[in-house]
């Protein structure tokens, strides 16, 4: 299967991409145990070989589960021929969106924002939390560091060490949300600090380089030996008990199409059973797992420890198809799913706190398509 990785260079705005065609095969085991090998056997393949081009985020939990169904024989399994194309962020991969360079996928906060407003994205339901590795970093020797955490959100340092820091960030996505909140408590803004925006790597380069005092990243870079050795998180998402989830997704334009649509709901399939497997036989598998993870970043060009991306495994779980069902499938006072509520609350606090999104945006955004019905078929038909 031919692999495009396309990440986004420092200096890059949002908008643009690299595409670098011609990547490595994942590397494969020579050998998958007796679970590994039989994971698939009971999904029904596709009746005609279908194309599918899959896109993710390199580096993260979930790019590694669409990464480990290939592995395991997943997509020939089910006939399906899967182009896989990563990105470095959601709103970079909506770019993508818009030349219709991609089918289905996987996208955090951002890219959903920015696909159903910018291009009617259709939100299929849950992925993984994304809660555990969305930190904000700051240099060990920072006065905010040495101060320590002083709300109970431990939150570092005091309002008038925050004052005028430049941040190195990602906006528009969930580090900028982070960054907001945790400078809310503080009695702060976002007017209060200098945002420099660099996409998730360049920020982890700038950090690495010490050129950046403070800066957000997430997925394994934030499990870093190097980044932690030399810089503390003084902001988290998980100690700001944010309620933050990665989606499966689709292009609305594949979705229409029958027979793309049943490739995709067969990659749900795929994609639920594998992250069932890494949380089976009482968690023995999470090991190997954490193994093939590291292995699959490598491929894709990101260091990273097994021991880093086991806390990922971990403390940002991949959905299980049960857990997907619940948030897809209910509805709460507001009259939607538990999962569009998670999306809306967010994307309210950005239109009337920081004004990258509207309220007419607001508006728009209640006539997504949050479409759950291939989860629910799935579960209520296993």
């Amino acid at each position: 299967m031919k692999k495009i990785i396309a990440f986004l260079s420092i200096l890059l705005i949002i908008g643009s991409a690299i595409f670098a065609g011609g990547a490595s095969e994942v590397a494969k085991t020579n050998e998958l145990s007796e679970d590994e090998a039989h994971l698939y056997d009971d999904v029904a393949p596709l009746a005609e070989n279908t194309k599918l081009v899959i896109s993710t985020h390199a580096g993260t939990h979930h790019a590694f589960i669409v990464f480990l169904i290939e592995q395991f024989g997943g997509y020939d399994k089910a006939n399906i021929d899967a182009d896989i194309v990563t990105f470095s962020g959601g709103p970079v991969q909506m770019e993508a969106l818009t030349s219709n360079s991609w089918d289905c996928g996987t996208t955090g906060i951002g890219g959903v924002f920015n696909g159903v407003l910018r291009n009617d994205l259709v939100v299929i339901g849950p992925a993984a939390k994304d809660n555990a590795s969305i930190n904000i970093f700051a240099k060990n020797d920072s006065d905010i560091v040495k101060t320590g955490p002083t709300t109970p959100s431990g939150v570092y340092g005091t309002a008038e060490e925050w004052r005028g820091k430049e941040i190195a960030v990602t906006t528009g996505t969930t580090l900028h949300y982070t960054l907001s909140q945790g400078l809310a408590e503080l009695g702060l803004g976002l007017d209060d600090v200098s945002i420099i925006h660099m996409d998730v790597s360049g920020v982890n380069t700038a950090l690495l380089a010490g050129r950046a005092e403070i800066g957000g990243v997430w997925g394994s870079y934030s499990y870093g030996e190097a980044l932690n050795k030399a810089y503390t998180p003084v902001i988290t998402a998980l100690g700001l008990n944010s309620d933050i989830s990665i989606t499966l997704v689709a292009n609305p334009n594949s979705y229409n199409d029958p027979a793309k649509k049943e490739a995709i709901a067969k990659f749900v399939e795929l994609y639920y059973k594998t992250a069932e497997w890494v949380y089976a036989n009482d968690g023995a598998n999470l090991d190997k797992a954490a193994e093939y993870f590291t292995a699959i970043n490598e491929n894709s060009g990101i260091t990273s420890t097994k021991e880093a991306n086991l806390t990922t495994l971990t403390k940002d779980k991949i959905t299980t198809l049960e857990e997907a069902y619940n948030m897809v499938s209910s509805t709460t006072e507001s009259g939607f799913t538990p999962l569009f509520d998670s999306h809306y609350n967010l994307l309210e606090f950005y239109a009337t706190n920081i004004g990258s999104y509207t309220l007419q945006d607001l508006e728009d955004f209640k006539k997504a398509t949050f479409d759950g019905s291939i989860i629910i078929d799935l579960f209520e038909n296993q």
